[in-house]
């Protein structure tokens, strides 16, 4: 990454290569490891997944923008996010959406796989009940929206490597 955090084609690439090294068990220890940063903002299972939707969400705002590099403000995906106005139902909607877009923009940008796993797996440990207010769900989503050029699987590899 460049010194203020942009993406350069380069780093696109390289994306797609270490997607395929990391396996989803590393790319979760590096999650862990990135959450307990900042542990007093992820205190449960639920926060992580959601802070993971938002990041997913952002790379796939991204690959739109991508894709329609006439227009930059054209982020169809948008319409989706209900405003930012969240709740459960809606998480749950958006996640769903959110597969079979990524799918569809592969071209535009690698199709994150761990960070789809992460996200199923930090929902499902969740329950069915998120246990938070809809102002913390939208807070939660909303921060991964803005931080997903932090959450690579170059930085992750990069905490991985800290620790060792």
């Amino acid at each position: 990454m460049e010194e203020n955090n942009i993406e350069t084609e380069e780093d696109i690439l390289n994306e797609d290569e270490l997607e395929n090294y990391l396996t989803t068990e590393k790319y979760i220890d590096a999650l862990e490891k990135y959450f307990q940063t900042y542990h007093g903002f992820f205190n449960n299972e639920i926060s992580k997944g959601i802070f993971l939707l938002g990041v997913a969400t952002g790379k796939l705002l991204r690959a739109q923008r991508k894709r329609f590099k006439s227009n930059k403000n054209l982020e169809p995906f948008w319409n989706s996010i209900y405003n930012l106005n969240l709740n459960q139902k809606r998480i749950l909607q958006i996640h769903s959406n959110l597969i079979s877009k990524l799918k569809y923009y592969t071209k535009y940008t690698p199709y994150p796989r761990n960070l789809i796993r992460s996200i199923s797996k930090y929902l499902m440990k969740s329950g069915n009940d998120f246990n938070i207010s809809d102002l913390e769900i939208s807070w939660y989503f909303s921060h991964g929206l803005a931080s997903y050029y932090e959450v690579t699987n170059k930085n992750l590899i990069k905490i991985l490597n800290e620790n060792k």
